[in-house]
């Protein structure tokens, strides 16, 4: 979801007043606390085995390790906040080949799906939080 926030004219306002490193605190806060219940639901819907196996790199893992795989990063680059959900480099195949499918395995949608499904979601909790946030931070600048 690359496209812009639609409403959020006032809040963009505000923040532009705002201090350049609280404001990025404040945007950046707000997107994880808004893509938390997405991941939630993804480790949730993650597929799960029922045996050990090895990783690529030859490590030796528990099941459930693909859904203790599912993660979250932001990167901050001139004022835009990016987050991007997905799993850790050793768990790549939770995407690659489980929900997309290969030519032996039947493709699940668990990882694609939540995130779509959940997508208006994000954006709604997102201005939430972001509105709060500001609110706190310019309450405790005062």
């Amino acid at each position: 979801m690359k496209e812009a926030v639609e409403g959020l004219k006032e809040l963009s306002i505000k923040l532009s007043r705002m201090e350049r490193a609280t404001g990025l605190k404040a945007m950046r806060s707000a997107a994880m606390a808004a893509t938390l219940p997405t991941v939630k639901e993804m480790r949730a819907a993650a597929p799960k085995g029922n045996r050990t196996h090895r990783t690529f790199k030859g490590r030796l893992v528990a099941p459930g390790f693909l859904s203790r795989s599912i993660i979250r990063k932001t990167r901050t680059g001139n004022g835009v906040i990016t987050v991007t959900i997905g799993t850790r480099r050793e768990a790549f195949y939770g995407v690659a080949f489980l929900d997309e499918g290969t030519k032996k395995i039947a493709g699940r949608r668990w990882f694609e799906e939540r995130f779509s499904r959940n997508s208006n979601q994000i954006v709604s909790l997102f201005k939430q939080k972001l509105a709060d946030r500001i609110a706190k931070a310019t309450r405790a600048s005062t």
